[in-house]
C-alpha cells in the first residue's frame, strides 16, 4: 500500500523582479561660438527640453571663466547658459561643462574645450546615479 505525504509542498520563493534601469535625460544643448587665435567668445548656449525638477549647472576652469560653478535657472523647460558667459573672452585651454541632473536619473554632461582659432571641441558624457564624475555613455 502507498503512503501519501501528509505535508504540503514547501512554498517556492518568488523571484524578485529586476528594477528598471534609471531614465536618461535627453535635453538638447545648442551652442554657437566665435573663435579667435587667443580666445573664444560664446554667442549662444541654450539647454532646451529640460525635464521638470532637473537642475542645470555650468562648471568652468581656466582663464576668462565666470567662476567655478554656477547654477542656471530653468524656466519653461529651458535654461539660457549664455547669460553667465556673455561677453567673456575664454582663453585657449579653458574647459566648460554644462550639467543637467535630476534625482534618480542618468544626467547629461556636455564638455567644451577652447581651442586656438577654432570653435571649442565637444564631448557628450553621462552622469550615472550616485556618481560624481561623468563617464562615457
Amino acid at each position: 500500500q502507498r503512503i501519501t505525504n501528509p505535508c504540503p509542498p514547501l512554498p517556492q520563493p518568488t523571484p524578485t523582479p529586476t528594477p528598471a534601469p534609471p531614465a536618461r535625460i535627453d535635453s538638447r544643448i545648442t551652442h554657437d561660438w566665435t573663435a579667435y587665435p587667443r580666445w573664444t567668445r560664446n554667442e549662444r548656449l541654450v539647454v532646451t527640453e529640460v525635464p521638470a525638477g532637473a537642475a542645470v549647472e555650468l562648471r568652468c576652469r581656466g582663464k576668462g571663466c565666470p567662476g567655478g560653478r554656477k547654477a542656471v535657472p530653468v524656466r519653461n523647460g529651458a535654461a539660457n547658459v549664455h547669460r553667465v558667459l556673455r561677453g567673456r573672452h575664454l582663453r585657449v585651454g579653458t574647459q566648460l561643462e554644462v550639467r543637467i541632473t535630476q534625482p534618480g536619473t542618468i544626467g547629461k554632461v556636455m564638455r567644451f574645450k577652447v581651442r586656438r582659432s577654432r570653435v571649442p571641441s565637444t564631448q557628450k558624457l553621462c552622469l550615472p546615479v550616485g556618481v560624481a564624475h561623468p563617464a562615457r555613455c
